[in-house]
């Protein structure tokens, strides 16, 4: 009966939010179906965005528009860029003259994989609790219309995190996972760089070495991108080497990029990242020592608290040295797989005894939250028509997108 409910809820969305919302707070034990009804609601807001011109948004609802005139092999044709995933979405999503389905898809993916973590390291715990408390802090961390501009690389790396999780946690290493790995490398090519991340742990559990080999690999792919060596890996590998000089070196001469580079608004924002993803290390360090490991689960959660650890440090290095607003990407990454650590740190448990310096961990964190959110506001007011938006929003449902979606099949 409350799936039902639930279900229902839907047709108006913005009860749907409310409902859920209220449900995960009061009624924890039933979180499994409230979490996707929350996550459902919140995606049916990014298919109301409606992005402006200089957006990448905007440049994949126009190529979708002239791919949905095609058929499949033209269309392929014309991406010719190896990424068939993406290619195929954009081609079903053309068919259906559906593009909105492209930011409701990423906000469903990158809030869903984010809301899975969190809720499954709650159950770890033992403090599903405290679920609402820390989905609050991960969804305010991050830009929602943001990740939506970059909807590529977001929906990519979020299926590469919901992997890692599936590997080194829940013990599924089966076909379905080898699929999920696999998957966004044909939607953004840089999902590579992250398994590659993901293949050191196969090397050397040891942080230390880890951290060396990382640092000596992304040193190796900065001299390569710099010369004609990545002609030598055939086309792929080229692509993804130019997308490395693009965001570390070629992207300050956009118009774009130099005016984020020079905006001290934004140099705030990125050095308020920068100490909210030193913190979230600290976070780690404090939670490794504490923690005793003698549950098996925590032990497979705390080896993929070492893999989003590695994620961190590679998002102080991208915040420090790409232009523009690239490294924003990066940050969502780790807020993605952020549960592994705020359950611990924020949540209600008896796994180990919270200190002083925890607590001003905490709260640093949470202060950090303040001046994040206000800038997500500020650049959102140029992008964003609230009022069109949230009249659209309460008039929008998911079955009727389903219907929209049948009636272009038909």
């Amino acid at each position: 009966m409350n799936i039902i409910f639930l279900l229902a809820l839907l047709a108006i969305s913005p009860m749907a939010f409310l409902v859920s919302i209220a449900g995960i707070k009061k009624n924890y034990s039933k979180n499994k179906y409230y979490i996707p009804v929350l996550v459902c609601s919140v995606s049916l807001l990014a298919f109301q965005y409606i992005p402006f011109r200089s957006n990448d948004l905007m440049r994949y609802y126009q190529a979708i528009e002239v791919v949905g005139k095609m058929d499949f092999t033209e269309a392929m044709d014309y991406f010719a860029d190896g990424l068939a995933v993406k290619n195929l979405l954009f081609w079903i999503f053309g068919k259906l003259d559906m593009p909105q389905l492209l930011p409701f898809l990423t906000a469903c993916v990158v809030y869903g994989v984010l809301a899975y973590i969190t809720y499954d390291a709650t159950k770890i715990y033992g403090c599903e609790k405290d679920t609402l408390k820390i989905l609050v802090i991960q969804f305010m961390s991050i830009s929602f219309f943001g990740q939506l501009s970059t909807v590529r690389s977001c929906m990519a790396y979020a299926l590469i995190m919901l992997a890692v999780y599936l590997d080194l946690v829940k013990k599924k290493r089966n076909l379905f996972t080898i699929a999920v790995y696999l998957i966004p490398c044909f939607i953004h090519i840089t999902s590579v760089l992250f398994i590659g991340i993901r293949f050191l742990f196969f090397i050397s559990y040891k942080l230390r070495w880890i951290m060396a080999m990382g640092i000596t690999i992304l040193g190796v792919m900065e001299l390569i991108s710099n010369t004609s060596l990545s002609m030598l890996f055939g086309p792929y590998v080229e692509k993804f080497f130019f997308k490395w000089r693009y965001y570390l070196h070629e992207d300050s001469s956009s118009a774009w990029a130099s005016l984020v580079d020079h905006n001290l608004p934004y140099q705030v924002y990125k050095l308020v990242v920068l100490c909210f993803v030193v913190t979230f290390i600290y976070m780690f360090f404090l939670v490794r020592k504490r923690e005793m490991h003698k549950e098996p689960e925590k032990k497979a959660l705390d080896t993929f608290r070492c893999f989003v650890f590695v994620l961190c440090a590679v998002t102080c290095f991208a915040i420090l040295f790409m232009h523009g607003n690239n490294s924003d990407r990066f940050f969502t990454i780790v807020i993605i797989g952020s549960g592994c650590i705020l359950v611990p740190v924020f949540g209600s448990h008896d796994a180990f005894q919270k200190g002083y310096y925890l607590m001003m961990a905490r709260v640093a964190m949470l202060l950090y939250l303040i001046p994040l959110k206000v800038y997500h506001i500020h650049i959102d007011t140029w992008s964003v028509n609230w009022k069109e938006m949230i009249i659209s929003y309460s008039q929008y449902n998911l079955y009727r997108i389903i219907l929209d979606m049948i009636l272009g099949i038909v």
